[in-house]
């Protein structure tokens, strides 16, 4: 497929899959065909893609036309033909690793693919409405509605819970979801957690810290929360950077947070980029010596 790959504007992967959007709406994927790298739908189907989606086995691609396409593992979310009458006017659409929700213009949402990891929302039907977007962990989904309020849904275990915080899930401006937890973001800047603790569930022990939060990121297990006055909060799983104190005095004036799987990357308004969490996923220092000459990287 190399041939086909020009112009691409953005690249999904599932576990053993590549699918990529062009510039034309023409969608190429390539990779293990039982996790969507062969896409057996009639070609037309695939073209006039503006948005790809991927879970762990599966694609979703919303057209220009506000319907959508799916493929890949059916068990994954690859088939949604029996939502086909409900997936129009469709503006956005989220993922679990087996399960997708789709958002419509209207507000409301469309569920499909395995209903242990989200696919049933059938238990909060009446209350997805006015939604503006959602937001997946590994197997649970949160909605964030345009009045400021949570939905939550799916296995407790992955988040789907959320009855214990639900009191305070009001005013909320931002989702982040852990594979197994979720964190709101307030207008007023705090931050609210929930889901299992060793995944970033619980803000308990740093929650005095969590004032005039104005982004969050999260990686597998932890979150990262940076505040107004440019400094960085992490909580979860130390091994995914749930923990930054080893780069504590290095982290002030950060500008933004780049999350990947185990590990952080803080930009600073120096041009200095501070990293924490697994070493394997956050890079080692010595292997671009040269570049660290200058203020763009600096690990610690």
């Amino acid at each position: 497929v190399s041939h086909d790959l020009h112009d691409i504007k953005d690249v999904r992967a599932s576990h053993s899959a590549f699918a990529a959007l062009r510039d034309d709406g023409e969608v190429i994927t390539w990779g293990a065909g039982n996790f969507g790298g062969l896409c057996l739908l009639p070609r037309d189907q695939i073209r006039n893609v503006r948005h790809l989606e991927s879970s762990y086995a599966a694609f979703a691609a919303i057209r220009d036309d506000g319907s959508v396409v799916a493929w890949g593992d059916e068990r994954f979310g690859g088939d949604c033909s029996k939502r086909k009458g409900q997936l129009v006017g469709i503006v956005r659409i989220s993922s679990t690793s087996g399960a997708f929700a789709a958002v419509t213009c209207r507000g409301q949402v469309v569920t499909w693919g395995d209903r242990m990891m989200g696919a049933d929302s059938s238990g909060v039907a009446d209350r997805l409405q006015n939604v503006q977007s959602v937001e997946g962990s590994t197997g649970a989904f949160a909605a964030l509605r345009k009045d400021g309020t949570v939905v939550t849904w799916g296995p407790a275990a992955y988040g789907g819970d959320s009855r214990k915080v639900q009191g305070q899930l009001h005013d909320i401006r931002l989702l982040r979801g852990s594979v197994r937890a979720f964190a709101a973001l307030r207008q007023d800047g705090s931050v609210i957690t929930w889901g299992d603790a060793a995944f970033g569930g619980s803000s308990v022990s740093i929650q005095h810290m969590l004032s005039d939060v104005q982004d969050l990121r999260a990686s597998h297990a932890a979150f990262a929360a940076l505040r107004a006055d440019g400094h960085v909060v992490a909580w979860g799983d130390d091994a995914y950077g749930g923990s930054c104190q080893e780069a504590e005095e290095e982290l002030y004036s950060v500008q933004e947070i780049h999350p990947c799987r185990a590990a952080f990357a803080a930009l600073r308004a120096d041009g200095f980029v501070i990293t924490w969490g697994d070493q394997a996923f956050r890079g080692d220092r010595t292997q671009i010596y040269e570049q660290l000459q200058s203020p763009i990287f600096k690990q610690l």
